[in-house]
C-alpha cells in the first residue's frame, strides 16, 4: 500500500500535503465547459487497482478554494488521476501539491492545458468517439475562454457540426453513434453529448461526416 505524507515544505510556494477526496472539488465555474460526467464515462471500466493506486500517488495539483474557510481545494492539474479516484470509489488519502502561485481566474487554463497534454484516453468504440468529440469541443471552447493558445491549432469553429475533422482527429461519425447500443451510456451523458454535438438521433443523420 501507498505511504502517503500528511505534510511536506517543497518551496516557500508550494507544499505536498495528504488530503480526503471530499476535500477535492471539481471548479464549478468550468462544469458548463467541460463537463466532468463524461471524462468519468470516458476512463476504462477495466483498469487494474494498481492503476488507481499509482493515480492516488501522482500528486494531483491544486490550489485553495476561495471565500471558503474550510480545507477544501479546486483541482488544477492531474485530472486524469483525478478522475480516474473518483471513478473507482478511492476511499484512503491522496497526495496533493499544494500550489499557492495559481491564481484563480488562471484556473481554466490550467485544465485546459492539463487535459490537452494528457491526450484522449479511455474506451473507444461509437459512444466513446462521440464522446471524445464533445469532450474537443468543449476543451477548445474552454482554451478561448481563458485566452490560451490552441494546443491542436485548431478552434471551435473548426469543428462545426457535421466537420469530418471530427472523424478524423477522434474517430467520430454520427450514422454510427445513431446506430450503436447505448445501454451502457447513462441517458443524462448521452443528452449532453447530443446538445455539444448538435445531433437529433431519432432523425436521419444522413451524410453529416464524410
Amino acid at each position: 500500500m501507498i505511504e502517503i505524507t500528511s505534510k511536506e515544505q517543497v518551496s516557500s510556494t508550494k507544499e505536498i500535503i495528504s488530503i480526503t477526496m471530499d476535500q477535492l472539488n471539481w471548479p464549478s465555474e468550468i462544469i458548463e465547459h467541460l463537463p466532468m460526467d463524461i471524462l468519468i464515462w470516458l476512463l476504462s471500466d477495466d483498469l487494474a487497482p494498481s492503476a488507481t493506486e499509482v493515480a492516488a500517488a501522482a500528486r494531483i495539483h491544486i490550489i485553495p478554494k476561495p471565500r471558503t474557510k474550510k480545507n477544501v481545494y479546486l483541482v488544477v492539474g492531474g485530472v486524469y488521476s483525478y478522475l480516474l479516484l473518483l471513478k473507482t470509489g478511492w476511499s484512503q488519502k491522496v497526495e496533493c501539491v499544494l500550489d499557492h502561485t495559481i491564481d484563480f481566474h488562471d484556473l481554466p487554463d490550467f485544465l485546459y492545458r492539463d487535459i490537452c497534454y494528457g491526450g484522449h484516453i479511455g474506451k473507444a468504440g461509437p459512444l466513446a468517439n462521440a464522446a471524445k468529440a464533445a469532450i474537443l469541443i468543449r476543451l477548445l471552447e474552454l482554451g478561448e475562454h481563458a485566452g490560451s493558445p490552441s494546443c491542436f491549432k485548431l478552434s471551435s469553429r473548426h469543428l462545426s457540426n457535421g466537420n469530418s475533422l471530427l472523424k478524423e482527429l477522434v474517430g467520430f461519425d454520427p450514422r454510427s453513434f445513431k446506430r450503436a447500443d447505448k445501454k451502457g451510456m447513462d441517458p443524462s451523458i448521452q443528452s449532453q453529448i447530443e446538445g455539444i454535438l448538435k445531433l437529433k438521433v431519432d432523425e436521419d443523420i444522413g451524410d453529416e461526416v464524410s
